[in-house]
């Protein structure tokens, strides 16, 4: 096995008016995509040869969704899961929203001790886990290529106070989902959350993590919930 860490953004729709998005952090995606292919036994799509949540039958779905907590044990090493109005009802330039929807996780409740010195900390190991990692996106965040979301990605993580960096280098990896095996474990893992939501089951062990309404105040009738995961 490669054991070559990687990540993957991807995205599901929810609904009319929601999307999904998710960071995967793998830190093996030749071990997981065995997993899926030889454990699970997923079946692949039959043109392009590719994993896809929605074209599961109903069997596979529910049984990945009983494995739930193994399947995140094996894929990933960390998660952060943002669930929003804003790529559909889009209230400003698409850069700008990206980027406050990840700093909303991040920022704020200064005044709550628990808060104040967790959101920092998850901030800086998300840092950690995608600074100079390859990272695979599907082109699901147009006008904004995947390469543009790679860049804010690592680029908003690596913010510290006022105007300074700590020095970041983003990689992207420039394949399309039948050709990304990250893309394809985290087009996966979004489907299943996507499906608990949808259901209303318990997204456990998935936390929820309290967002920064202040970086998102067009929303506020329907703010982004967010939640995180670490082993």
């Amino acid at each position: 096995m490669s054991q070559r860490r990687s990540v993957g953004i991807d995205t599901s729709g929810l609904g009319r008016n929601e999307t999904v998005i998710i960071l995967c952090c793998i830190p093996d995606y030749e071990g997981a995509y065995l997993f899926l292919e030889r454990h699970l036994k997923l079946p692949k799509d039959h043109y392009e040869k590719e994993f896809h949540w929605v074209k599961l039958n109903s069997a596979y779905k529910q049984d990945m969704l009983n494995k739930f907590r193994l399947i995140l044990s094996i894929c990933c090493d960390g998660l952060l899961v943002i669930r929003t109005r804003a790529l559909i009802d889009r209230k400003g330039k698409s850069e700008n929203l990206f980027k406050n929807l990840i700093e909303g996780c991040f920022s704020g409740y200064e005044n709550d001790p628990k808060q104040k010195n967790l959101r920092p900390a998850l901030k800086k190991k998300f840092f950690e886990l995608v600074n100079g990692i390859e990272t695979h996106c599907d082109s699901d965040f147009r006008p904004l290529t995947p390469n543009k979301i790679v860049r804010l990605l690592v680029q908003t993580l690596a913010k510290k106070h006022g105007n300074r960096f700590e020095n970041y280098t983003p990689l992207f990896a420039n394949l399309r989902s039948h050709e990304s095996k990250p893309i394809q474990i985290s087009d996966i893992i979004v489907g299943l959350i996507r499906t608990k939501i949808d259901k209303a089951d318990s997204l456990k062990p998935l936390q929820p993590l309290f967002f920064d309404i202040r970086k998102m105040k067009k929303y506020k009738r329907n703010p982004p919930k967010a939640y995180f995961w670490f082993p």
